[in-house]
């Protein structure tokens, strides 16, 4: 087994290699050595029971019975007869010390998990039988199979190419209206005509994934032609916050000091307290009917979604003061700017004065953007934000916005991917602060986080159902240990380095895998049988696979795999030349799309994500 995770005589990241082996420090988060354990029983139990030590084992009880020492993590450990009917006798401390010892080594989650792939192997060792046979149960698996595609797919193709022939839009669903601009986003069909069609009427959700053809003036026209009057709630929020209402019938909004001065002299005539008193009730007044409005307002209205991505061209700081229709802002519950390179901090704090009721914020890729703009942004909304992106956000240092960060208190989601100074330490301090309510980690490409990082999450984010290591170069099995161990949720697991072992990955999906449903091992170069068979039978769940570049995989595993997960919808086997025919043409799963091999059947034209369709990706909006 100690040899289990190395390859061509490798042994560095394996079972049994490293000083962070699966064998010592990684089985349970115990630090127990063999020897130590053996030494700890011969200093108990020498002078009573004549321990004799001898090379290459322990003769326990003086019965001549040698016990040959084991790897933690292998084979369960033998304890001799006359040890355990003399238990009694064993000092407290030190029994309970043991018995904790053993007992957290037999219970952790991976620890089963190796029990249960080593078993399998035997089992397949001992019938002389390899682990994997499949062979295709379709008929005439010589035939080419051909994709049908659904007849809404292709009127949305039909729709997305001819942008320009669409009348309106208006009473189509916010689902529909996504597909269609995101296929003419992926065509490039994408203009200004559409966009103001996606404006018109009273649109709950306005998505463009590619603004990039965008200028400032067609930003500016499109918005401020937009009309939010119909939008639930916007007319009175925008009345009381730039004019509270008069108490007289007509409720006309007026100037807040004009609203003041009014009402001081009312009371004044009235005799009630002074005017410094008056002045205090009139501003609590103002806002507490200020938070109803905002209640109502989320109440009565259908959450908003506002995606704009790459819009770094029209984007400025210069558009957001302009004449731009930002009434609307107060509905918003998911914003994404997406690209927008152009977008400063003065610019953020500018654009989120109007948006009270946001829960989710996409800034990836905003290059401008520092530290300030976040604390910005808690300001605002430290108390409600849920997901922030500031993924690959270069200008922002990682230990000056964790702060910032601390102060988010609902925080669901948080992306930090591609920002190089993000290390052990920000993921420990972020975790220990805000753990308890992460659910999504995307810490792609963060090179300085090693498995200490992963060790913090473990232990303190017992609700974690989403993450994303893909290229850590650091991390070795015993990342997965702790992550298994801690983290008993997983539903979106992303790795895309060569560093974990086959055994490690199998162990991981054995122990965690029975929820998940988005599974990524690209570049996982190690993968082979034992992971082929953990997907197949905990992978019942499972909606998407990418299995690219994993050539250790044979096609009778490709086959299983396909044929077991029964809900699997996407499955990529990008440089994957093991796959032939017989697997394309021989599977009985109709609903899985393949994508990635070369040939006839090549299909690149449906590589759309699948990702939540919601405003939120973990929570529901407020209603």
């Amino acid at each position: 087994m100690a040899d289990a995770g190395s390859q061509g005589g490798e042994n560095k990241r394996g079972f049994g290699g490293s000083d962070r082996s699966w064998n010592g420090e990684n089985c349970g988060g115990s630090n127990v050595d063999p020897q130590d354990l053996g030494a700890k029983r011969a200093r108990v139990s020498g002078s009573e029971d004549g321990v004799q030590e001898t090379e290459g084992g322990e003769n326990l009880g003086g019965s001549g019975e040698v016990v040959e020492e084991r790897a933690l993590g292998s084979e369960p450990m033998v304890v001799d007869e006359d040890l355990e009917e003399n238990r009694e006798e064993l000092p407290g401390p030190v029994q309970a010390e043991v018995e904790d010892n053993m007992h957290e080594i037999s219970l952790t989650p991976l620890s089963k998990a190796v029990e249960t792939i080593k078993e399998r192997k035997l089992a397949a060792e001992k019938n002389s039988r390899p682990l994997i046979v499949w062979l295709p149960l379709a008929q005439n698996n010589d035939i080419p199979r051909r994709l049908v595609t659904s007849l809404e797919d292709d009127c949305v193709d039909i729709l997305a190419k001819n942008t320009d022939a669409i009348v309106s839009l208006e009473s189509v669903p916010d689902a529909l209206r996504h597909k269609i601009s995101r296929a003419s986003c992926r065509g490039r069909t994408m203009n200004a005509h559409f966009v103001e069609l996606l404006l018109k009427g009273s649109p709950s959700e306005i998505r463009v994934d590619d603004c990039s053809w965008m200028t400032e003036e067609q930003f500016t026209n499109l918005f401020s032609g937009c009309d939010t009057s119909k939008l639930t709630g916007v007319g009175m929020v925008e009345g009381l916050r730039h004019g509270m209402m008069g108490f007289d019938s007509s409720a006309t909004p007026v100037p807040w000091y004009l609203w003041r001065e009014r009402n001081l002299r009312i009371f004044g005539n009235r005799g009630l307290a002074s005017s410094e008193f008056r002045d205090t009730i009139l501003r609590t007044v103002k806002a507490l009917l200020l938070d109803f409005v905002d209640c109502c307002f989320l109440t009565e209205s259908l959450f908003q979604v506002l995606q704009l991505d790459l819009c770094g061209q029209c984007m400025t700081h210069r558009t957001l003061q302009g004449p731009i229709a930002l009434s609307f802002l107060p509905a918003l519950t998911t914003m994404s700017l997406k690209g927008a390179y152009r977008l400063s901090d003065e610019g953020i704090d500018l654009l989120f004065r109007s948006a009270p009721a946001l829960l989710s914020l996409n800034l990836g890729q905003c290059s401008l953007l520092t530290h300030s703009a976040i604390n910005f942004v808690a300001n605002k909304l430290a108390h409600t934000l849920k997901e922030l992106f500031i993924d690959d956000c270069q200008n922002i240092d990682a230990m000056l916005v964790l702060p910032t960060l601390k102060r988010f208190k609902c925080l669901e989601v948080l992306s930090v991917a591609r920002i190089q100074t993000v290390c052990d330490n920000f993921i420990y301090e972020t975790v220990t602060s805000l753990g308890s309510t992460l659910k999504e980690l995307v810490l792609a490409n963060c090179c300085k986080i090693t498995d200490e990082s992963l060790k913090a999450i473990g232990s303190t984010c017992p609700s974690l159902c989403a993450v994303d290591l893909s290229d850590l170069v650091l991390l070795t099995d015993s990342a997965l240990q702790y992550l298994a161990n801690g983290c008993r949720s997983i539903q979106t697991l992303r790795l895309l380095s060569d560093n974990f072992s086959d055994e490690a990955i199998a162990a991981f999906l054995e122990a965690s895998g029975n929820s998940m449903k988005h599974l990524s091992l690209n570049h996982c170069v190690k993968v082979g049988d034992d992971t082929a068979l953990s997907i197949s039978e905990c992978g019942r769940t499972l909606l998407t696979l990418d299995l690219s570049w994993c050539r250790n995989l044979t096609e009778d595993a490709f086959g299983m795999i396909v044929e077991n997960c029964r809900c699997l919808c996407l499955l990529k086997v990008f440089g994957c030349k093991q796959i032939t025919d017989r697997f394309l043409n021989g599977h009985i799963n109709d609903h899985v799309r393949i994508i990635g091999f070369s040939g006839p059947n090549k299909i690149l034209e449906h590589l759309d994500p699948i990702e939540p369709e919601g405003a939120l990706r973990h929570s529901s909006v407020p209603q």
